[in-house]
């Protein structure tokens, strides 16, 4: 199941303005994660994929500062691959 800390990680996503989201959902809880139903982390197990996302309007799109822009974003989503949050676990 997908740890405490991943939840905390997906709280400071939102609150930068960066959050999951899934469009691919399974319509029940994977075999084993059944106790899931009902908790906090009931909508992560059920997900088959996920995305961060920031949105950008079309100024920061035409704007020099596009790469370091794309760059903090990075660095802001990287500890989704430390915990393996959507990382088939």
């Amino acid at each position: 199941m997908i740890p405490t800390a991943s939840l905390a990680i997906a709280s400071r996503l939102a609150a930068a303005g960066c959050p999951l989201s899934s469009d691919d959902r399974l319509s029940r809880p994977p075999r084993g994660f059944e106790a899931a139903k009902g908790t906090p982390v009931a909508d992560y197990v059920g997900w088959k994929s996920f995305t961060a996302h920031h949105p950008l309007s079309d100024a920061e799109m035409q704007s020099p500062a596009l790469v370091d822009r794309i760059v903090d974003f990075a660095h802001t989503v990287l500890p989704l691959l430390g915990m393996g949050l959507g990382g088939g676990r």
